[in-house]
């Protein structure tokens, strides 16, 4: 956690591209039109994060956990999403094309017009 939140204060374009960052504590941060391209952020918590907009594009986030999230808009194209958690998230408008979603929960998720995302109606 530690160094993420510093690097979250000195950074205004929140650009994390090509990191690692697995196994960090990202709860309640403002990733809001954040860049994590090709980073891998396996079991990341990001519960209540604010990430609209957000770019996860080819990004490792397996078993990353979305809880609650704040995600509309945000670009999941061809991330590795095995397993992560986007109970309750919101993710209204969200790009899932190409990523794979094995063992992904989206139970009580807001997907409205979501890109990619088939998911079985309850």
């Amino acid at each position: 956690m530690d160094s993420f939140k510093k690097q979250e204060e000195k950074s205004a374009r929140k650009d994390y591209s090509g990191q690692n960052l697995s196994g960090q504590d990202m709860q309640k941060a403002d990733i809001f039109n954040a860049i994590f391209k090709n980073s891998i952020l396996r079991e990341v918590n990001f519960r209540a994060c604010k990430g609209g907009l957000g770019n996860f594009e080819n990004a490792d986030l397996s078993g990353a956990n979305f809880t609650g999230s704040k995600l509309d808009k945000a670009n999941f194209r061809g991330a590795n999403l095995q397993g992560a958690i986007f109970k309750s998230a919101k993710i209204a408008g969200a790009n899932f094309e190409g990523a794979n979603i094995e063992g992904a929960i989206f139970e009580g998720s807001n997907h409205k017009l979501a890109k990619g995302l088939n998911l079985a109606e309850e």
